[in-house]
């Protein structure tokens, strides 16, 4: 279900603009012409235009997104909702109501591409994740557009690039693990339990206490009493 979006003007401060807010003005409506009926009777429809979402994000609290905002408000954004916060941020609260808002036929610009995304891998996911949905991307600085057939090639390179990032990340992991082994050391969490505790577990099963009230003296789960137990 599509957000609502808002009909106001935008409340500033003195450098221009709120921390996380959506700047918005009232949605644009355009004529269409019926097409012809077989009555013959034709009237005209008002219908409401696809929108041009902005994104923009600045890193600090201290920055200011003004370039970013005037840059897409000049490519007929609105609404446009602007972030403050780092790019390794996973919680973007801006940008998960921006991506609510979004439909089919909408087009998402930002100014910069780097403005979208974390990581290449990152900014693939959410390309292909508008793509699939049926909305359009643009990025101003660098000139995409995947609504034209240039800017769908640029979508088809990044993912390779995204899938041969991945590909170096596992090969780097497997060479990390297989030097690891190689020097004896050992993969993976640490045991919850000691050899000794092991021991101590089994003694106390031995001498008839329960699963659970062993876990609570060692400290551990029952699961890995029961484990330590079944290995005598």
């Amino acid at each position: 279900m599509r957000t609502k979006r808002p009909d106001y003007a935008p409340k500033t401060t003195n450098s221009g603009h709120m921390r996380g807010e959506c700047v918005a003005f009232p949605a644009k409506a355009v004529q269409k012409p019926w097409p012809q009926q077989t009555s013959g009777h034709n009237k005209p429809a008002t219908i409401m235009a696809m929108s041009i979402t902005g994104y923009a994000r600045v890193s600090t609290n201290d920055q200011d997104p003004t370039s970013q905002v005037e840059a897409l408000r000049g490519a007929g954004c609105d609404p446009i909702y602007i972030e403050h916060a780092s790019g390794a941020t996973m919680e973007r609260a801006q940008w998960a109501e921006c991506n609510r808002s979004l439909g089919r036929g909408d087009t998402l610009v930002v100014a910069r591409i780097d403005r979208l995304g974390r990581s290449l891998a990152d900014l693939v996911e959410t390309l292909d994740n508008l793509h699939t949905r049926g909305i359009h991307f643009r990025s101003l600085t660098e000139g995409i557009d995947t609504s034209t057939a240039l800017g769908r090639m640029f979508y088809q390179l990044a993912g390779a690039f995204a899938e041969y990032e991945r590909t170096l990340i596992s090969e780097r992991t497997r060479a990390g693990l297989d030097a690891a082994r190689a020097a004896g050391r050992r993969i993976g969490r640490p045991p919850a339990l000691t050899e000794e505790q092991k021991t101590s577990a089994r003694q106390l099963h031995a001498q008839g206490h329960s699963i659970a009230a062993t876990a609570r003296v060692l400290g551990v789960s029952r699961a890995t009493i029961r484990r330590a137990i079944s290995k005598m």
